[in-house]
């Protein structure tokens, strides 16, 4: 409880940080209330299901959190996977998924890894979220037209042949209903309604229509799901566990988890720079895990923070976990006095809201800038990954992307090390022309790990004859990795073989450590390891006489 401990020592709980925060939670809860029913859709799981998300994942980050202000709920990020796992192993084995996913997050809290998802890289990130975006739009393209489809497979491809096949099936009420819906989100501030989340604004729009014309051919949260149940949580712990059952959704639970992660800990950095604070990630990472613990047991889907409705909750005044809190209570009684005014929503208009949101998560100018600016082969990574998004699912495209950045990574690596053969003359740092004959200098530039060991093989390879003690300057190494250590002292046990011996000089702390505890360095290199250049040419010229 981190932020909560925080916010009470910062006086954020007095009487006079109080009506921000309810202001805030209040008016979060009504932005969350179509948005969670939304996503919860979109994901193969019932309108309730949101709403239960949220109501759980909001008071528990507030609580167990490492961000003050951040609110959590299902996210648009997360339709693309959910989708596919609530259609190839149902409700419950989403359900699953979901808990399996908030333990590992709890884990990777626990283990302190909050820093490590810095390290996935931007055109990852972009890649994929574009891919979710598309998919989420395309997978609301039945609701948005009430075309009579059954079943709209997972992939691109597979989905839009399927669309292709059923478009004959439009209901021309509903699409006027979702444009209309699109329409008055567009138009909102030209009505005076400028400071009404659009959503919100839709979600009326799209109800007052139905209950005024009563269009028979528009599906509904009524005539699809029976509206929505007037009762608070019940808890409803998953069954039928089994190990093949874990095993298969192994794959989907780290991808929640991951997805979850990252999405968690930007919404806290977007949070930090708003009210100038420091999260914590790894707690960040502790709630989150706990929150998909606990929202399965009571109906709920996963759950990640939300940088719109976070950024929303700053706005009106929220600075503290209090309007979190306040957002999930907000929620209950809004269930439990409105709950059936939801079965005049039509489905069109839910569609019509997630088309807006979809459009949004894409960021069509920052996906197209990246493409213009990056390096190519960043711009490559970024175009895999948004394309494997679409047509192999996220899973698989996350993996491609991490990977073949982290090889492009070791390949830039590999290229900027070099050794060179240092050549008699005067240098800034000191006056090789003074170096004995029978002592050769080399100078080591870069990391020493697996993707360079052939440079540095070949080049102490070609040693002349007349060498018989090789200087590796090594202030230049930042690190060294075993498959160095092996080759370095493969390399010395070569050149001994031949006579010759090798000295290091100004190894860095890091490197010497390695060299250490290796124990693959005879003594009288391990000594003279971190001396100077000066120091160890004259060393070795005293062991040429």
């Amino acid at each position: 409880m981190i932020a909560v401990v925080e916010a009470a020592r910062a006086g954020l709980f007095r009487r006079g940080n109080i009506y921000g925060n309810v202001l805030a939670g209040i008016v979060v809860a009504v932005i969350a209330l179509p948005l969670s029913m939304a996503f919860a859709i979109a994901s193969g799981a019932k309108p309730e299901a949101g709403l239960y998300t949220t109501i759980v994942a909001a008071a528990v980050v507030s609580l167990f959190g490492g961000s003050r202000v951040q609110i959590s709920g299902p996210t648009s990020a997360f339709v693309g996977i959910l989708v596919g796992v609530s259609s190839t192993f149902g409700l419950e084995g989403l359900q699953i998924a979901t808990i399996m996913a908030g333990i590992i997050m709890l884990l990777m809290g626990i283990f302190k890894c909050g820093r490590l998802i810095k390290f996935i890289p931007e055109q990852v990130i972009v890649g994929f979220t574009a891919g979710i975006a598309v998919n989420m739009l395309t997978g609301q393209i039945p609701n948005f037209f009430g075309l009579k489809c059954d079943h709209l497979p997972i992939y691109l491809h597979e989905k839009t042949a399927a669309l292709v096949r059923v478009f004959h099936t439009l209901d021309i009420h509903t699409t006027c209903l979702a444009v209309g819906s699109l329409l008055a989100m567009l138009l909102r501030k030209k009505l005076f309604l400028g400071k009404v989340p659009g959503a919100l604004v839709a979600m009326v729009f799209g109800i007052v229509m139905q209950a005024t014309f009563k269009f028979e051919s528009v599906a509904t949260i009524g005539s699809v799901f029976g509206g929505l149940p007037n009762k608070l949580l019940s808890f409803t712990p998953t069954s039928h566990l089994s190990f093949s059952l874990i095993h298969k959704l192994l794959a989907p639970a780290f991808a929640i988890a991951i997805l979850g992660a990252i999405e968690s800990l930007l919404c806290a950095v977007v949070s930090d720079s708003l009210i100038g604070t420091k999260h914590s990630s790894n707690q960040e990472l502790i709630g989150h895990g706990l929150a998909n613990i606990l929202s399965p047991m009571f109906g709920g889907i996963a759950s990640t923070g939300s940088v719109a409705r976070t950024v929303v909750s700053i706005k009106v005044g929220g600075n503290s976990p209090l309007a979190g809190l306040v957002s999930s209570a907000a929620l209950c009684l809004i269930i439990c006095f409105l709950a059936p005014l939801a079965k005049f929503i039509p489905l069109s208009v839910l569609s019509a809201i997630l088309f807006a949101v979809a459009v949004k998560t894409m960021n069509c100018k920052h996906f197209c800038k990246f493409l213009m600016y990056a390096p190519k082969g960043d711009a490559a990574v970024l175009v895999l990954t948004f394309a494997l998004t679409l047509f192999c699912g996220i899973v698989v495209s996350v993996n491609a992307g991490i990977m073949l950045s982290a090889l492009m990574l070791m390949h830039r690596m590999a290229g900027s090390s070099r050794i060179d053969r240092i050549k008699k003359g005067k240098r800034a740092d000191y006056d090789f022309s003074q170096v004995p004959d029978g002592i050769a200098i080399y100078s080591i530039v870069g990391p020493i790990f697996f993707g360079m060991t052939d440079k540095f093989s070949s080049a102490l390879s070609s040693v002349k004859n007349e060498d018989r003690i090789i200087i590796l300057r090594m202030f230049d190494v930042p690190f060294i990795d075993v498959t160095g250590l092996e080759s370095l002292r493969l390399t010395i046990s070569s050149l001994k073989k031949r006579g010759v011996q090798i000295m290091l000089s100004e190894t860095t702390d890091a490197v010497m450590k390695k060299l250490r505890r290796s124990g693959a360095m005879e003594s009288h290199i391990i000594n003279a390891a971190q001396k100077s250049i000066i120091e160890v040419i004259d060393i070795a010229s005293r062991m040429l006489r």
